[in-house]
């Protein structure tokens, strides 16, 4: 438990730092002149698509090196980054210390995921991934609590903001004050004990944890195999060169074509950049790892549940990143709420309701566990069933209580399924692939979910308000209108459920089905 309780504090602080923003926008927005499509860039796409292309390496290193380094190195690293997000003054600038928030962040869960794998029992995994996770609603409602109060504090010092020292507005001074933990944070990690990996399921590494040679060298051949260009020079040197260099550069024009048409259309040309780039570095990634490392791809791409499940969550990750991200913007523009209040009732509700959903939903799927292999996915789908009508009715409600009391069902049933998500990435994986199949599951809901989610919704309540609606009508038909994801997510969670037993009775004969070599290093 006491390990556990650092990465309980690892998700709070990376949460304090994302869900701040909710409280912090409107104070943002008016003084860096921003629009609501470019507060959701910053939002969800700034953090998400660095995140997503440095997870991959530091993934790797996660797999190969000591994890409690890893992670303490991470947090060190995004900390000094959120400092540095108080010193922006452009949305140039806000977004380049974002994205280096996302890199900080990028090797995370990867190595705590794996951790936990090692730390305890198969029996026991969802409910302390669950634990672990449940740090994300507790971070989310103490950094909403906390920027309202950074806030009213400091506009009540400092009525007239040219009085302030250096000038400082209450949204700069709020990041300074949630940088502050992350240096303890980060030594309390790296004076934890590394476990040995596989102990749990018999498949001990020959190689100690924190033994492999020359670790900085594999993940900088990670990175080198994601980046544009530099991608194609390990593929190069395998057969069938020419053909896989095509194919790369196919679906980088593909890529590129696809971003200039929605450049057009939107207007939003950082927005579609950075999707593209993230999206064309992880194709780049998958055929490099299906040349370097067959069976590793064969377990995480080619496994039907895992596809299906992944791509199901990011459709739900897009719905609850744009409400996470919009509700206290809505709560202030529809029903004048305050930054403050908002800020302190959400608060409440997302560490209350948060907690007790993650705890519940992987308690639930331990205890269903025993009855059927499908439980992660029927509590991921009962999660769902349970937060589309809280949606429509939050969205609807006659009055702030009333809002505010159907936002906490809608995050209640939300967060059910945050633990479950890790663990069904993990038990479909040998132990040796855990922090690439990890990171691989972030990577799809974080591009194709969080990256997407709260720029489009921004977006549609942008058109809406250009053609003369009420801002807070105009958001609230952003938010409903996003929210139809909803429908495909619940059909490829459903899809993922019909293929779970098959696929976990092939998990050795798709680790080991590519040749004597890679059948002796699938685990």
């Amino acid at each position: 438990m006491y390990a556990l309780s650092a990465f309980v504090l690892v998700n709070v602080f990376a949460f304090v730092d994302r869900q701040i923003l909710a409280v912090l926008a409107e104070d943002i927005k008016a003084d860096l002149g921003l629009s609501d499509a470019e507060l959701g860039f910053i939002f969800g796409t700034a953090i998400s698509v660095f995140y997503v292309i440095f997870s991959i390496p530091l993934a790797r290193l996660a797999d190969v090196w000591t994890r409690k380094n890893v992670l303490a190195g991470c947090v060190a690293a995004w900390s000094a980054m959120i400092f540095l997000t108080g010193c922006a003054r452009s949305f140039v600038s806000f977004a380049v210390f974002r994205a280096g928030v996302g890199v900080g962040e990028a090797g995370c869960w990867p190595a705590l995921m794996s951790l936990i794998a090692d730390y305890f029992s198969p029996r026991l995994r969802s409910t302390a991934m669950s634990i672990a996770a449940a740090g994300v609603p507790i971070g989310g409602g103490l950094g909403l609590l906390l920027g309202g109060y950074v806030l009213d504090a400091w506009h009540g010092l400092y009525p007239d903001p040219a009085n302030a020292p250096l000038g400082l507005k209450g949204w700069q001074v709020a990041f300074f004050v949630v940088a502050v933990p992350g240096p303890f944070l980060a030594l309390w990690l790296w004076s934890l004990r590394e476990p040995q990996r596989g102990q749990n399921e018999g498949l001990v590494e020959a190689v100690p944890s924190g033994a492999q040679p020359r670790p900085f060298v594999a993940t900088i051949t990670e990175l080198a195999a994601t980046l544009p260009v530099l991608s194609l020079v390990p593929m190069s040197r395998h057969a069938g060169a020419a053909r896989r260099i095509i194919l790369n550069l196919a679906i980088a024009f593909a890529l590129a074509g696809g971003a200039a048409g929605l450049i057009a259309v939107t207007g939003s040309p950082a927005q579609w950049i950075a999707v593209a780039v993230g999206v064309y570095c992880v194709a780049t990634w998958l055929q490099n790892l299906a040349l370097r490392d067959p069976a590793a791809f064969a377990m995480i791409v080619k496994c039907r549940t895992l596809t299906f499940a992944n791509l199901g969550v990011a459709a739900y990750v897009f719905v609850i990143a744009g409400i996470a991200g919009w509700f206290v913007p809505f709560m202030i523009r529809a029903y004048d709420a305050t930054a403050a209040e908002a800020g302190a009732i959400v608060g409440v509700i997302l560490a209350a309701c948060g907690l007790f959903g993650n705890v519940l939903g992987g308690a639930l799927a331990d205890i269903l566990e025993r009855r059927t292999d499908r439980a992660k996915i029927y509590v991921m789908l009962l999660s769902l069933a349970l937060a589309a009508p809280a949606i429509v009715t939050m969205l609807h409600a006659q009055s702030k209580m009333e809002a505010y009391s159907l936002f906490g069902i809608f995050y209640f049933a939300a967060t059910l399924w945050y633990g479950i998500g890790p663990a069904l990435a993990n038990s479909l994986v040998t132990p040796r692939v855990r922090g690439i199949s990890t990171a691989f599951y972030l990577i799809v809901f974080t591009l194709l979910g969080a990256a997407i989610g709260p720029y489009t919704m921004g977006f549609v309540s942008d058109s809406y308000a250009a053609s003369g609606v009420d801002a807070g009508e105009a958001l609230r038909k952003g938010i409903l209108l996003g929210s139809v994801m909803l429908v495909p997510a619940g059909i490829l969670l459903s899809l993922a459920a019909v293929f779970l037993p098959a696929d976990q009775a092939a998990l050795l004969d798709r680790a080991s089905g590519f040749g004597p070599r890679q059948a002796r290093v699938a685990c």
